[in-house]
Order: structure tokens, then C-alpha cells, then sequence
């Protein structure tokens, strides 16, 4: 049997199927099966066939996929240890500095979307009534993605359907509701609340189970909204993530990537807390020879009676340098179970660490205030290298989902979008000093095309700067005459040549007065090539003048 066709060789391995032509590539047929009519594993959403499942989906709870990835009660406390601390107060103060602004698309005028703008503008300035600024907004969010990496914004409607407020949402509080194939575009936009004094716990029950976890985008789980979680449509919230997954619909979190080392630093400062709480006595046993009970018991008492006290904080802390006496006869003797902190050499252990956190969170220790091994030099590098790293795709990230989930909402013709005011002064400088350099061999209206700037009239700014018959030489003549010289640049050309040649058929006079010294000759006039030369590096130093001014 020879089989001359794909539909002949379907046919053959898989038995008891037909191959059916696909509305969307005719040329690869979806199969389906001849005694159940069910299609393979495809999801028919509003744009197309989705295949693709998501790994580790065996369990789908009816009200959101639960995140496994992360204990939320942990994170949220190692993130306000002082090494977390500081990282995310560091981005967020950097972030929320900035000035930021609604602006046109590219190819959009300004002046035909000013109103669109202002209003927009008017709307991020005050978010809620809850009197809250958009930057309080975006700390509140910026923290959760940073910590958690699920910032989330809830988006809220009034009765015409028009958005009117911005909230924050407790990241660790949300879960996502797609289905097996990780797609959340077939549930609904917007979920009515329910309301209603009348209604019975089945009409509750059977609403859940029946409509919303096949609708819902979102559910949030709390302790106070009572025992059914809070549903969401796909539109009420913006969830933003930084680090996407292929195989979780989660993002991953940089606190549990450090988990255990932020547990080894928490761990580390504990030994010296430890010495002003317990005084620096180690774990160990206190030995009384030929002691009876009472005597041990009353030793204890003693001793704990000496050295503790409370502090301001109300917490019980050893005094120093109080040691107790006591009578009791016999030997005593301490035996130690730890080891001392010098042994573990927690200052370089601590050290290495706080590296390792910098590193995950992608800033620099000059950034964090540990300049003690570096100089001008070394912390402008660090500096770039913060705002590339960090700083900058955390702008990026909220530019993205700003402008796609709020701005253009509020602007249907999607003409505006929100962006971030990071001008760098070096950056700009280096541009400009490419921008000279490309001067040779690009034309004015060329490199203002290439920085989105529009074209300038004249034939000059379309033209290479020096530009001549040579164009290899970037226009640049080395003496001989082109059609761009004039009559007298010809005739000093002619001239110069013939000087030159005087000069080198007469024999070096020497000097009557002097034998030994030598005869000057005569300077000979620049070339135009020289003077081309000339005006070139007096363009050059004004124009990097001009810059650093």
C-alpha cells in the first residue's frame, strides 16, 4: 500500500478518526473523532486556536488557580527586613521621582489630541477619592511587583460604564481564573456585584458554581469580604508582572528566589542582637557540683534576678558587666554548645550575601551606599549601569500597562500613551558626540530622522557634510581641484604647488653670522586641504563646547 498523501497517512496511524479542512490554514486539517465528534485539545477563542496547556494544571480549583510558587505570609515578612527594604525603597523613590506625562503616538500631531491629553492628565492627578496621588498609587503597586511580582490595580465603573476611580490591590490577595490553556480573553469584562438583602445562600452558591468561575477573570480571597471570594472581569484589573513563566501563569517573585538567603542574613544579625539581649552568653550548660535542687533553683533565680532587666522597648535584656556570687560550694562549670560569631565569620558571610541581593534586584552597591571601594570613575559606571539594569524595565513594565489598560480606555483612538520623563544628560551627550561623527557620512536630515525628529527644509540638510566627487573620502579634497572650487581656490592650489617646488630645487643657504646654524625658509601658504582641516576641528570644539555648556 503506498500512501501519497497526509490525510492517507493520518488516516493510517490513527484509525477510526477523519481529517477535516481548518478554517484558518486548510493545509493542516484538525482531527476529530469519528465516535464522539470531540476536537483534540483546542480552545476556539476571539482571535483564533489556542493548543498550548499550561504545565503542572492537574487541580483547577472552580474560583482561580491557587499560586503554589510562593508563601505570601513569609514574603511579606522578609520584605520588610532592612536588606529588602532598602532595595525596593531605593527603585520606588527613584521611580516615583520621575516626572511622567501623557504624550502623542508616533505619527500623531500634538495639537490635534491637546484636549485628549489634558484630560487624561486631570484624571491620573487625582485617581480616587480616597485623596490619594498617582505616585502613592504606583509605590503601592511598584512594591507588590517587586516583592510579590503581581502589582495590581482595580479599575472602577460607574453605572454608564465609564471609568472613574484607580485603587491598589493587595497582590498576595488575587488569583487569576483562566482556563487549562492559560487564556483569559473569553471571560467576561466587567462582574456585577451582588446585592440584594433577599438573596438565599443556594442563589449565592448556585450563581458561583453555575456562572462566575466560567466568567470571573479574577477572584480575591480575604478575611473580611465574608466566605466567597470577590469576582473580577478581565477588564476590572490591571495584574502586572515582571518576570513571566512559561510553564505557571504566575510571575516569579525575587523574594523567593533569596528566601533562604535573606534567612541566612535575618539569622546573621540575630548573633548580634543576641549579644545585647543575652549578654553574649552562648548556648550551653551551667554545672553546680554536689548541688541539691533547692541550691539549683535558687542559683537560677539569682542569676536571672542579676543580669536581667526590661527595657525601654519592654523587652528582657541581660545588664552588662554585672556578675553575680554566690555561696555555693563545690566546682562550676560552664559548657558550651555554640560556636562564637568569630568562628562563623558572620561580617564576611553578610557581606557576600547583600551582594547576592543586589544582584537579583539588579542594583548596584553604589546605588545602596556602600562606597567604600569605589571611586568617581567606578560609581558614574555604577550609575548607568543601575538605570539599565533596574531601573529602567521597571519603567518600561508600568509604561506598558498604563498605557494599555488605563490611557487607552480612556482614549479609544489609542493616539496618546503615558511615558516616564527619564532624560539622561550623559546619555543625550553621547548622542551628540555620535551624532558629529556621523556628520561625515550621513546627511543633517538623515540623523534627525534616526531620533524621530522631523526633516529640515533645504538642500544643505541634505547633503553630506563636506560632500565632494570623492565620496570615499567623505568630501574631503587633498589638493586637487573639484568642480566646488572656486577660480581663486585654483589658482592658490597652482601657486602653492609651484612654491613648494622652488623651495625643493634651492640649496639650503646657511647663515654668514652663524655657520652653524641653518637658513629658516619660507612657511609655504595652507592647502585646502589644510584649511578644510582647520574649519572642521573649529566646528567639532564649538559644538562640544556648546555641549558641555
Amino acid at each position: 500500500m503506498i500512501l501519497e498523501s497526509a490525510e492517507d497517512i493520518r488516516n493510517s496511524r490513527q484509525p477510526g478518526k477523519k481529517a477535516v479542512a481548518n478554517p484558518v490554514m486548510e493545509q493542516k486539517p484538525i482531527e476529530i473523532d469519528n465516535q464522539t465528534g470531540q476536537t483534540s485539545a483546542v480552545a476556539m477563542g476571539s482571535r483564533g486556536y489556542i493548543k498550548r496547556f499550561i504545565p503542572y494544571y492537574i487541580y483547577k480549583p472552580p474560583f482561580g488557580y491557587p499560586r503554589r510558587d510562593i508563601d505570601l505570609i513569609n514574603v511579606r515578612k522578609l520584605a520588610k527586613s532592612p536588606f529588602v527594604y532598602s532595595v525596593t525603597k531605593t527603585l520606588l523613590d527613584e521611580m516615583i521621582s520621575l516626572d511622567w506625562d501623557i504624550v502623542p503616538c508616533e505619527e500623531v500631531h500634538e495639537e490635534s489630541v491637546k484636549g485628549k491629553i489634558k484630560n487624561i492628565k486631570q484624571f491620573l492627578f487625582n485617581p480616587n477619592d480616597n485623596n490619594e496621588s498617582f505616585r502613592d498609587l504606583l509605590r503601592a503597586v511598584g512594591r507588590d511587583v517587586l516583592e510579590l511580582d503581581a502589582g495590581v490595580i482595580e479599575k472602577v465603573y460607574n453605572r454608564a460604564g465609564y471609568l472613574t476611580q484607580l485603587f491598589s490591590v493587595d497582590g498576595a490577595t488575587i488569583l487569576m481564573n483562566p482556563d487549562v490553556h492559560g487564556y483569559l480573553g473569553d471571560r467576561v469584562d466587567y462582574v456585577m456585584p451582588i446585592v440584594g438583602d433577599g438573596l438565599r445562600q443556594e442563589q449565592i452558591n448556585h450563581y458561583y458554581t453555575s456562572v462566575l468561575k466560567e466568567e470571573a477573570a479574577y477572584f480575591q480571597y480575604n478575611w473580611t469580604g465574608g466566605i466567597w471570594p470577590v469576582p473580577f472581569g478581565k477588564k476590572e484589573l490591571v495584574y502586572i508582572k515582571a518576570n513571566n513563566n512559561s510553564d505557571s501563569i504566575y510571575g516569579t517573585s525575587p523574594i523567593m528566589i533569596l528566601y533562604n538567603i535573606l534567612l541566612i542574613l535575618l539569622y546573621g544579625s540575630q548573633v548580634n542582637l543576641d549579644m545585647y539581649v543575652s549578654n553574649d552568653l552562648p548556648n550551653g550548660i551551667l554545672q553546680l557540683a554536689n548541688a541539691n535542687k533547692d541550691q539549683i533553683n535558687a542559683t537560677r533565680d539569682y542569676f536571672n534576678q542579676k543580669i536581667i532587666q526590661k527595657d525601654t522597648y519592654g523587652n528582657d535584656r541581660k545588664k552588662f558587666f554585672n556578675i553575680p556570687i554566690t555561696s555555693t560550694t563545690g566546682e562550676i562549670k560552664y559548657i558550651n554548645f555554640g560556636f562564637n560569631a568569630k568562628d562563623m565569620q558572620m561580617l564576611e558571610q553578610q557581606k557576600w550575601y547583600r551582594q547576592l541581593v543586589y544582584q537579583v534586584f539588579g542594583v548596584t552597591p553604589d546605588e545602596m551606599g556602600e562606597t567604600v571601594d569605589s571611586n568617581r570613575s567606578t560609581s558614574n559606571e555604577m550609575s548607568r549601569i543601575f538605570k539599565r539594569k533596574a531601573l529602567r524595565p521597571l519603567l518600561k513594565l508600568f509604561e506598558y500597562n498604563i498605557t494599555t489598560n488605563i490611557v487607552w480606555e480612556l482614549d479609544p483612538a489609542k493616539e496618546v500613551e503615558f511615558r516616564f520623563d527619564n532624560y539622561d544628560i550623559e546619555a543625550e551627550y553621547r548622542k551628540a558626540e555620535l551624532n558629529e561623527k556621523l556628520l561625515n557620512t550621513w546627511t543633517v536630515n538623515e540623523i534627525r530622522q534616526k531620533d524621530n525628529m522631523e526633516a529640515l527644509e533645504g538642500e544643505e540638510y541634505d547633503k553630506i557634510k563636506g560632500e565632494t566627487q570623492n565620496s570615499f573620502n567623505s568630501g574631503f579634497d587633498f589638493g586637487s581641484p573639484s568642480s566646488n572650487d572656486t577660480e581663486q581656490d585654483k589658482n592658490n592650489n597652482q601657486s602653492n604647488k609651484e612654491d613648494m617646488q622652488n623651495e625643493e630645487r634651492s640649496p639650503e643657504k646657511e647663515d654668514k653670522s652663524n655657520p652653524s646654524v641653518k637658513s629658516i625658509s619660507k612657511v609655504p601658504k595652507k592647502t585646502n586641504y589644510e584649511k578644510k582641516l582647520d574649519e572642521m576641528y573649529s566646528a567639532l570644539e564649538k559644538s562640544v563646547l556648546g555641549a558641555l555648556e
